[in-house]
């Protein structure tokens, strides 16, 4: 489940009468701006104490409530039964404090407020903790009542000592004044880098949100949130309102207007998609992601035509492109994934194409593009869904290839074929298996789909063994290369048989990341 802070609507009491404010604003000087009132949102958590006092410390959670809104505070009190509360636990198992700070990042609060009540024969004592939602920081209050009158006035007194106990000073130690809060937001931004650097994205949106708060006018933070509520809950919705107030923020960064593009496709909403991505144009028609982007929306709507238009742009302005066939623009209106993009780093154009390729079922352009990625050297493990476009044409294309070699040896049995016929085709055969066994031995797969990969390498290598001893009996006449030939494509398919059931079907979706 993903969370967002909510702001909450709650009623403040102002001591200052409508006269008084109207005399304040005459004595000062017709030239002055008016001075920005501070902040002061506070999450009030039920007081604790010992079960023999619990109907005290419930009455006191209700006066704390009733004087620091009095005092001028916006009071939030947390109630677990709330929806507020009781749909948004937080992710996870949380140390307390994180717990105290999440909800306060619900609320929409600058501070939460929480203690223990104690009583003895003369006095109540409440020993009571302020801290910063954001910034974590805290102040102790210990407040003092005596009970030389009845138990009610006791509270009530308590209640505004507490109250008149958290002046500005004390705000300003918890760091919930505006300063403290904006150091605690640029604090928690970087713990959700730390977070997000090690694959914790649960904990990296905490910390974004958290920073949000703190400082609600960092187009970066909001940026930050929609990655990490996309990776970490799928939440494309509330990624999307994320990253659109971050492009607000800062009209003039193209790349968050891409990216709301992209977010919007994964949201499911096209038309928001090509909204961002128009934007994106205008803003700088020489921006090919931009128009990538409209060719994929148009995609997603069933616009072929339009969607290879767009695509036909794209094409014509990238030079590596000049020797494709002229078909490449509606092969990529057509295809049915949005692992590829033309628009990347120039060096993953190969793997790019030859997941189109394949694809497309032009499984010999494919390959030959994809063992030329791969002649640099160790490559990134593919993501799930390029994994799955290039396992799926690989083994389509081994198929073809098990299949065009038992008809080549049928047709050389029954004397349809010479034995140099039969040879040359076996040779070209040959050739092509062992594109294939050397391309997917440089693959690395997903993790999870290591133990189907491995499958796979056997497999293709059983394959092409079996095209060498083919090639091996035509050219022979020894029988030995025939039954092993005839063995190594059984083994092939029992082994490509075992990856399928390893390899289940990907669900993941594209973080464009």
């Amino acid at each position: 489940m993903a969370f967002a802070p909510v702001k909450l609507l709650s009623r403040r009491c102002r001591a200052a009468s409508a006269l008084l404010a109207a005399l304040v604003l005459l004595s000062a000087p017709l030239c002055a701006e008016p001075e920005k009132a501070e902040s002061r949102s506070l999450l009030l958590f039920p007081v604790n104490s010992h079960w023999m006092a619990r109907p005290l410390a419930d009455e006191l959670t209700n006066e704390l409530s009733k004087s620091l809104a009095a005092a001028g505070f916006a009071v939030t009190r947390c109630d677990p039964e709330a929806p507020l509360f009781r749909d948004n636990p937080p992710p996870g198992e949380l140390p307390q404090e994180a717990v105290r700070s999440w909800y306060g990042v619900l609320a929409g609060a600058d501070a939460c407020l929480f203690g223990d009540l104690s009583e003895s024969e003369s006095e109540l004592t409440l020993t009571a903790e302020l801290t910063g939602v954001v910034s974590g920081e805290k102040a102790v209050l210990r407040e003092s009542a005596p009970l030389e009158e009845d138990q009610d006035r006791a509270v009530a007194r308590l209640a505004e000592r507490v109250a008149a106990a958290l002046t500005a000073e004390v705000w300003a130690q918890a760091g919930a004044d505006e300063e403290g809060r904006r150091k605690g937001a640029a604090a928690r931004y970087t713990l959700g880098r730390e977070a997000q650097a090690e694959g914790d994205w649960v904990e990296a949106s905490r910390h974004y949100e958290a920073a949000i708060a703190g400082d609600p006018q960092s187009s970066e933070y909001f940026a930050a949130a929609a990655e990490a509520v996309l990776h970490a809950f799928g939440d494309g919705d509330r990624a999307l309102v994320r990253i659109r107030r971050a492009a607000r923020l800062s009209p003039d960064v193209i790349s968050y207007r891409l990216r709301e593009g992209e977010i919007a496709l994964i949201a499911g909403r096209p038309e928001a998609a090509e909204a961002a991505f128009r934007a994106a144009h205008a803003a700088d028609p020489d921006d090919l992601r931009a128009l990538e982007g409209l060719a994929r929306t148009a995609r997603a709507v069933g616009k072929f035509d339009e969607s290879a238009s767009y695509y036909r742009q794209v094409v014509d302005r990238i030079p590596e492109l000049g020797d494709e066939p002229a078909a490449l623009p509606r092969l990529l209106a057509g295809m049915r994934s949005e692992a590829v993009r033309l628009t990347g780093p120039r060096e993953m154009l190969p793997q790019q194409l030859g997941l189109v390729y394949l694809s497309a079922g032009e499984t010999l352009r494919g390959v030959r593009h994809l063992l030329a990625y791969h002649e640099a050297g160790d490559r990134p493990a593919y993501g799930e869904e390029e994994y799955r476009i290039a396992s799926q044409g690989l083994d389509v294309e081994s198929q073809m290839v098990a299949r065009q070699a038992q008809i080549a040896l049928s047709e050389y049995e029954l004397r349809d074929a010479t034995a140099e016929e039969a040879g040359d085709r076996l040779d070209l055969l040959h050739q092509r298996s062992d594109a294939v066994a050397t391309l997917v031995e440089r693959i690395a797969p997903p993790a999870r789909w290591d133990a189907a990969h491995r499958y796979r390498v056997l497999a293709y290598q059983l394959l092409n063994q079996s095209n060498f001893e083919a090639l091996l009996y035509v050219r022979t006449g020894d029988r030995d290369h025939y039954r092993r030939a005839e063995f190594w494509r059984k083994a092939y398919r029992e082994a490509l048989d075992q990856t399928r059931g390893l390899q289940t079907p990907a669900r993941a979706f594209s973080a464009g990341s």
